[in-house]
């Protein structure tokens, strides 16, 4: 597009939005039938952004299907615990062993765990419930550890799906002392058990 590669990375969707909202056309090459193929478009405004009439998403092969039961749910907090729940079918033994864990955040291809809104409600909601562990993502560990009682819940950072899978399995097996905690100082805490 306009010269610039885009290939599967996430970051391609939004190269190519920014790129078409900062022109008025583009240059495309395309692969059709197993041909380059050049194309030139020029954007149309559509509900008060340029377009192009192409979207682009990251499309998946997956070993197993999964399927979830997704009703009443709705935006991407719940990627990260969806994610552990896969991890956990897909691997001999109950992660949490039995114990009760919460969490939240936005996770994307590559596993890395992203902030969500709501935190506090969520930490406090999973308190309620009897969560003894809430994995928070880094960068909303300030608001959960302000809306937690710390007397009631452990609140450990994640910044990755094995972060999440880590602190799940120390959690279960009784020894926190490794364990990434989030601080009031949120996400720079980089030291654990904290």
């Amino acid at each position: 597009m306009n010269g610039k590669k885009l290939d599967s990375d996430p970051s391609a969707a939004q190269v190519m939005s920014e790129t078409v909202q900062s022109s008025g056309s583009v240059d495309l090459v395309v692969e059709r039938g197993g041909k380059k193929v050049d194309v030139a478009l020029k954007s149309e405004t559509i509900d008060g952004r340029k377009a192009i009439g192409i979207s682009m998403k990251q499309d998946f092969e997956f070993p197993v299907d999964v399927a979830f039961n997704v009703e009443g749910i709705g935006g991407p907090s719940a990627g990260t615990m969806f994610a552990l729940a896969i991890v956990d079918e897909l691997t001999p033994g109950a992660m949490t062993g039995g114990k009760h864990v919460a969490g939240t955040g936005e996770i994307d291809p590559a596993g890395n765990v992203g902030p969500i809104g709501g935190a506090r409600q969520k930490v406090a909601a999973s308190t309620a419930k009897g969560a003894k562990l809430f994995l928070s993502p880094a960068d909303n560990c300030a608001e959960v550890i302000k809306a937690a009682d710390q007397s009631k819940i452990t609140v450990a950072r994640i910044d990755t799906l094995d972060d999440a899978q880590n602190a799940v399995e120390q959690y279960a097996a009784g020894d926190t002392s490794d364990l990434k905690k989030c601080s009031a100082g949120g996400a720079d805490n980089n030291e654990k058990g904290q």
